[in-house]
This record gives structure tokens, C-alpha cells and sequence, in this order.
């Protein structure tokens, strides 16, 4: 089936980043341009949109789109990946933290060891990878004590207390650095570390599948979560699980949507709501970006109504629901779509998203991945 016409919703707005300089390790990316589109009417933020508004917005559309349910979908694609505000394949830096001015736009930024405390710090580094550990300990110690703020400190402590043995002390010392920074993807590693060296399988999976969210492409995440999971008789599946759909703009005005029909109706859903929200002016001005940094707001509008005409439908004839849209409500409720949109589709492309999403969404990317994404080696 090849359908005509205009469909959608939305995605990734501006990424606020900042860097110190110079640093050691790979800077983060640069903010991109302000977006050209005009706020949203303040009558109009904070409200639902009916489907009729929204078909009404697409079929206004001077964008041409192309709908094809019977291709064969290669690779996920979002957009053209020179519309991306963050480069392709961008590292994770050690230092990244998550901050916020006030009740501004929460962005990225890497923090290195402030001037008061660099030499002490490299001292202990130093000392560290020499596995003088007493050494290393006594250095970061001494540094806590003069900036007892600076959160990365915390997490090398912590690893050096680790290498001593001293386990109690080591999670209560990375325990702290997480207090600082949650977003320390090295203390996660630390501490799932430390739970595996105690025998605590269950709590280092826990900890480590947070790490892997924030940094999938680490090997040191990766190695520690595969051997953690087989004391588990768990494993990754070979892969990931790519959605089966596709959204790029085949020329100025006309953009191509492909999805595989037989996989079900959400992934149509998801490709509409992306076309949409990256294209259209109507959709994307309604996001207010003081509120939501990544522009999600019309993206989850879109997906609130599809579940909420379902879910009426449901509750008055529930004969008239079938199976597919009942898999496409269930998929809305429980954050799957979302899930599989920032873990599969944008953290592929542009890593640092994540950092910035709520954590009630990194921990629904979580519960996603411990239940597609990991499978039993137990056999029954």
C-alpha cells in the first residue's frame, strides 16, 4: 500500500552545551543555531491538541509526504544527519555532568578538576595507574578535602578504595560522587564493580544497565554488564532491535516515510509523529523550549491522542479495539515508544540526548531494555 499526503509529529529540539578548556579528553559539541520558528501563543501551551487540529495542521502542510507500508526498511534514519544538533558517533567524556541555571534549559557540559585541586589530582592519577593505591588514596583524599564539591574526585576514590578492598567504603564513596553527578556513568561502572566483588549480581546489573543507557558504546560498560549478566544466566541479544521504519527528506519539500506493515501499526505511529514534529512549523512551534529542552512536547501530544482515541474506542466497544491497536495503547502507556525512540533511534545518532532526558524516561529506556533487550541462557 502507498498512500499521499501529510502525516507527523516531532523531535530534537536545540542541545545546550558547554566545555571547559582546554580539555583532555574530546569536547562536547557545540549549542546549534537558535530555532528560526516562532513560540507557540501562550493560549495555545500546555494544551492537547484534538486529532482534528493536528490532521488539520497536515493537511495545510506544503510538504508532500510518501507513505509506504511494503518497502524493505534498511537501518533506522531519523533525519538527514546534517539536520542533527549533534554530530554522528560523538564520545561520551568521563567529566560529562547535567546542569541547569536557575529554571532554565537543562544542558551538557564537561567539568574537569578546577584549578585548586588539578595538581593534586593528576598526582593521584598518576599514583593510580602506577597501582600505588595507598598513594592514590591519600592524594584524593587531599583534594576532597580542599574542593569537597567536585564530584569526579568521589568516583576515582572510590575505584582506588575498591582496588584496596575496602568494599563498605568504596560503595559509600562512589554513593556520594553519584549524589553529586547522577549522570557519572565512570561511578556507575565503579560501583557495579563493587556489587559484583561482593557477590551482589542482582544490584551491579541494576547499576550497570544505567551506565550502558547513558554510555552504550563503552566497552568497560559493555564487558562488565555481559559478565554481570552471565552470573545471571542473562544475556544481550545479538543486535539491536531496529525499529522498522524510516524518515528522511528525499528532496526540499517531500519526505519519505517507510515501515514495515506487518510489524504493526506503532511504528507507523512513531514515523508519522517524527515526520511531522521534525517538518512541520505548526507542530514543532507548539513545544515551548524553556519547559522542554529537547522540543518533545507535540511529539508526546501526538502519541497522548493516538493512545487516548484508542483507549475511548476500548472502554465504549471494546469488540471494535483488535489486536494491533491494543499493542500500540499498551506500547504508549507503559513508555515503550518513548523508550525505543531515544534509546534505539536518537541516542544511536546523538548520545548526549539522553543525558538530558527526565529521569523518569531514562528509567522507562531501562525497564525497555531489561525486557526486549535481555534474554535467559537458563534452559528449561
Amino acid at each position: 500500500m502507498r498512500v499521499r499526503g501529510a502525516w507527523g509529529l516531532a523531535l530534537l529540539g536545540a542541545l545546550g552545551c558547554a566545555t571547559a578548556a582546554p580539555p583532555p579528553e574530546p569536547a562536547v559539541a557545540p549549542a546549534p543555531p537558535a530555532a528560526s520558528t516562532p513560540p507557540a501563543p501562550e493560549s495555545q501551551r500546555g494544551q492537547l491538541l484534538r486529532p482534528d487540529q493536528i490532521f488539520e495542521i497536515l493537511e495545510q502542510s506544503k510538504i508532500a509526504y510518501d507513505l509506504d507500508s511494503e518497502a524493505s526498511v534498511p537501518p533506522t534514519r531519523l533525519v538527514d544527519a546534517t539536520e542533527l544538533p549533534v554530530p554522528r558517533s560523538r564520545p561520551v567524556d568521563a567529566y560529562i555532568e547535567v546542569r541547569a541555571d536557575g529554571d532554565g534549559p537543562r544542558k551538557v557540559e564537561s567539568r574537569y578538576p578546577p584549578p585548586e585541586i588539578a595538581e593534586l589530582f593528576g598526582r593521584a592519577s598518576d599514583a593510580f595507574a602506577a597501582e600505588r593505591w595507598d598513594e592514590a588514596r591519600a592524594l584524593y583524599q587531599a583534594a576532597i578535602e580542599v574542593a569537597p564539591g567536585y564530584f569526579k574526585t568521589y568516583t576515582y576514590l572510590g575505584n582506588t578504595l575498591l582496588r584496596l578492598g575496602a568494599f563498605a567504603e568504596a560503595e559509600a564513596t562512589l554513593q556520594k560522587a553519584l549524589s553529586l553527578n547522577p549522570s557519572d556513568y565512570q561511578a556507575l561502572i565503579f560501583l557495579g564493580d563493587t556489587y559484583f566483588e561482593t557477590g551482589q549480581f542482582a544490584r551491579a546489573k541494576g547499576v550497570l544497565l544505567r551506565a550502558f543507557v547513558l554510555n552504550r558504546g563503552s566497552d568497560a560498560v559493555e564487558q562488565r554488564l555481559d559478565a554481570t549478566l552471565a552470573k545471571l544466566d542473562l544475556k544481550r541479544r545479538d543486535g539491536r532491535l531496529a525499529p522498522p521504519f524510516r524518515v528522511e527528506r528525499t528532496d526540499e519539500m517531500k519526505v519519505s516515510l517507510r515501515f514495515d506493515g506487518e510489524r504493526g501499526m506503532r511504528w507507523l505511529a512513531m514515523a508519522a509523529c517524527m515526520a511531522c514534529w521534525t517538518y512541520e512549523d505548526g507542530c514543532r512551534s507548539r513545544s515551548p523550549e524553556a519547559d522542554d529542552p529537547l522540543h518533545l512536547a507535540m511529539f508526546r501530544e501526538c502519541l497522548v491522542n493516538q493512545a487516548a482515541s484508542v483507549a475511548i474506542r476500548r472502554d465504549e466497544h471494546p469488540e471494535a479495539v483488535g489486536e494491533d491497536e491494543a499493542r500500540l495503547l499498551a506500547s504508549i502507556e507503559d513508555g515503550f515508544l518513548e523508550a525505543i525512540i531515544f534509546w534505539e533511534v536518537v541516542g544511536e545518532t546523538a548520545p548526549l540526548v539522553i543525558y538530558l532526558l527526565p529521569e523518569a524516561v531514562q528509567a522507562d529506556i531501562v525497564r525497555y531494555i531489561e525486557r526486549h533487550l535481555l534474554v535467559s541462557t537458563r534452559l528449561i
